[in-house]
């Protein structure tokens, strides 16, 4: 199975204008690199309106390939949402309540209602991804969260405290939904690819989510991990990342059967 793999398309700061550039590149160069699947490791959205900004790439992704089958995880990015503006603050850097619970779900449903409506395969949600084309072949993951956010933007645009500890809760989610769709697989599964936003071969500062390559590898002989969130580009052998960087959205095809 061929991927056309992409991620950190970031619409808001990359213009559409890139954003149709690099779609008609592949759809013109398809016959001499063809692919099976486009796969979005997330952050679709490139500032803090969540939902619209998946919903403009998905568009425009569906308007260059209407049937290609996709695949996707969301990013950090994509939880981003902000909450009322604070009338009462003049501090000219803090011009918005966080989020609320509320907001985090609404934002999420509507990602979900996107991608439902759009026939896009949500691996978190979905759960393992199967080509008819490809018996034995199967995607699996979870878009992941890191333990190191200290230093983040995500802390301005994430609720406070969800359960006790907003970053924990995000890793108790990642957790709780990696494990489900691992469970989801099959002894037909002989081929077993990996697909996340956070990378799982890192450095061993990121905590759990570090660990999932030697997991993977050692119970499920997965040797191909797609991921994005670095902005760097990795041609394996394990780790697959297209490269991309603000402004500057990228692809790489990858052939699995190798």
């Amino acid at each position: 199975m061929k991927i056309a793999q992409m991620s950190d398309t970031h619409m808001g700061i990359t213009k559409p204008k890139s954003l149709r550039k690099m779609f008609n590149k592949m759809k013109n160069g398809r016959e001499e690199n063809p692919f099976d699947i486009i796969l979005h490791n997330g952050d679709f959205c490139g500032g803090t309106k969540g939902y619209k900004t998946v919903n403009g790439t998905i568009l425009l992704l569906r308007e260059f390939f209407p049937d290609t089958p996709i695949v996707a995880n969301i990013g950090n990015h994509d939880f981003w949402w902000l909450g009322y503006k604070d009338k009462n603050r003049r501090d000219e850097n803090w011009k918005y309540f966080y989020p609320s619970y509320h907001d985090f779900c609404e934002n999420y449903e509507k990602i979900l209602a996107i991608f439902k409506t759009h026939n896009i395969h949500f691996l978190d949600e979905d759960g393992p991804y199967r080509h008819k084309d490809f018996p034995g072949t199967v995607m699996v993951g979870h878009t992941g969260w890191y333990n190191n956010p200290k230093f983040t933007n995500d802390y301005n645009f994430l609720p406070i405290g969800l359960e006790g500890d907003t970053y924990n809760y995000m890793v108790r989610r990642a957790q709780n939904g990696l494990y489900k769709n691992l469970d989801l697989l099959t002894e037909k599964d002989t081929k077993v690819l990996f697909s996340s936003h956070f990378p799982v071969i890192a450095p061993s500062d990121w905590g759990w989510f570090s660990s999932i390559a030697d997991m993977m590898t050692r119970d499920y002989g997965t040797t191909f991990f797609f991921c994005g969130h670095a902005h760097e580009l990795h041609q394996g052998p394990l780790r697959w990342e297209c490269g991309p960087d603000y402004h500057k959205p990228a692809y790489q095809i990858v052939d699995t059967a190798k």
